[in-house]
């Protein structure tokens, strides 16, 4: 199982890091650093999904040169709307949700807040300022299947 946990964050992490060559770069020439906030469902050290965010972002502070604040255990109802304007008075020019059910509410506040850019995870709702992202599950299926044939 914790190999299972390696190659999910080794996804994430691969997957931000393929954002920072677009998004991060295109922030960083506007303004020396971008503030980034990271909504999770769950803590910061849950060694599960909300960890890998939170770990992959960290790493990407100084390379992207990036300010992370993040909030944790936050529910997926009305309470996150709050909680994405609050990030987004703080200076956060990029909001990422971390669970398919905060794909309402962010839909929302993205369109009151069209200069903010939002990413979803696992979401299936997009607009000019809002983009899902997830892996290849098929191709993390297989991994687990060789890791478990071991």
């Amino acid at each position: 199982m914790k190999k299972f946990w390696i190659i999910i964050f080794s996804v994430v992490t691969f997957l931000l890091l393929f954002l920072s060559n677009g998004i991060f770069k295109e922030f960083r020439t506007h303004s020396d650093e971008m503030k980034v906030g990271l909504i999770l469902n769950g803590e910061i050290d849950d060694g599960s999904w909300s960890e890998s965010h939170y770990k992959a972002l960290e790493e990407l502070q100084d390379e992207a040169n990036i300010e992370l604040i993040y909030r944790e255990n936050v529910p997926c109802d009305n309470h996150s709307e709050s909680v994405m304007k609050e990030l987004i008075n703080e200076g956060c020019k990029l909001i990422i949700c971390n669970s398919y059910d905060f794909g309402e509410y962010e839909l929302k506040i993205a369109k009151d807040y069209p200069n903010i850019n939002f990413l979803h995870a696992t979401g299936t709702k997009y607009s000019d300022n809002l983009s899902s992202y997830f892996g290849r599950m098929y191709q993390i299926r297989y991994l687990t299947g060789i890791v478990a044939g071991m």
